[in-house]
């Protein structure tokens, strides 16, 4: 039986912070590199997810946006194997973290017979299947209680080999200044975005 596959809650950047982004998008494929870039859906967007779960529902909540994004240097996100995940780290700023609060009590005040600790279960095993549904996030992090734990990040390419990692480095610029503008819903069962606020 085919595992469900999560549904996320992400925030999508500003014209500038994407342009941005989709530029190293392009560079890394250019180079016959892993890249997001070779990905050519029209939901493809440079974005920081914010929670991730099998049935996630849409939150109903009205976000204040836009808030400041700094997007630090790449590095490869911690995993096994040699193929990684390469992503540029976003500062854990405040108003942030606050965002990220506000959508977990949305959702949890909409299902309140949901269990965030058996999502959390759902989605650590869906990554152990190695399912590759969602990597722009650490899955142990489905509920507010693993907040710490949460990696906020914009993906660069999915699958850069460790070995390639100084030769992508040398094609990618310094930290991003960015702004976050607007905020959505990713279903992958349905292939369907709803956008919650903003563009």
């Amino acid at each position: 039986m085919e595992r469900e596959r999560a549904s996320s809650i992400e925030l999508v950047l500003d014209a500038a912070g994407e342009e941005a982004v989709r530029g190293e998008w392009a560079a890394l494929e250019a180079a016959g590199l892993s890249s997001m870039g070779a990905h050519r859906s029209p939901s493809n967007r440079p974005h920081v997810t914010l929670l991730a779960a099998p049935g996630l529902p849409v939150p109903r909540l009205a976000p204040t946006l836009p808030i400041a994004l700094r997007l630090g240097p790449p590095e490869l996100l911690p995993g096994d194997g040699e193929r990684r995940v390469l992503a540029r780290p976003v500062e854990r700023a405040e108003e942030l973290l606050a965002l990220r609060a506000a959508v977990v009590a949305a959702l949890a005040a909409q299902e309140p017979g949901a269990t965030w600790a058996t999502w959390a279960t759902d989605a650590r095993e869906a990554a152990a299947a190695g399912d590759g549904s969602h990597p722009t996030l650490d899955r142990r992090d489905a509920c507010a209680d693993h907040a710490a734990a949460w990696l906020p990040h914009v993906t660069l390419a999915k699958r850069l080999r460790a070995s390639e990692l100084p030769r992508a480095l040398r094609l990618l610029g310094g930290p991003i200044e960015a702004a976050a503008v607007g905020l959505r819903h990713w279903d992958p069962e349905l292939a369907r975005t709803t956008a919650l606020a903003g563009p």
